[in-house]
């Protein structure tokens, strides 16, 4: 069984630039009353999420299933190191 994957982590900052400055509200001071801040606050939540959601496809939960099955009949070799390796290489830990 081969997983391939379309999911870019780099693109995530690149994609929530461009829409927050796309879509910016204009500056909040602090003294604005906290309705104003919420607003704003959600706002930039909301492009956040829009910024993943292009960045990170949806998953297939099905196909998660099929490869836990997979893994669980010895098809799949799960190598804790080697995951370990790349996630600290994805997040600037050296290995």
């Amino acid at each position: 069984m081969q997983i391939t994957s379309t999911f870019n982590p780099t693109a995530i900052p690149s994609i929530a630039a461009k829409a927050a400055e796309a879509a910016a509200p204009a500056p909040v001071s602090t003294s604005a009353p906290n309705s104003i801040r919420a607003e704003h606050d959600l706002a930039a939540l909301r492009l956040a999420q829009d910024a993943v959601r292009q960045a990170a496809p949806d998953f297939d939960v099905s196909r998660v299933a099929d490869i836990k099955a997979a893994m669980q009949r010895g098809e799949i070799r799960f190598d804790a190191d080697r995951v370990a390796g790349l996630i600290m290489s994805v997040h600037g830990g050296k290995r």
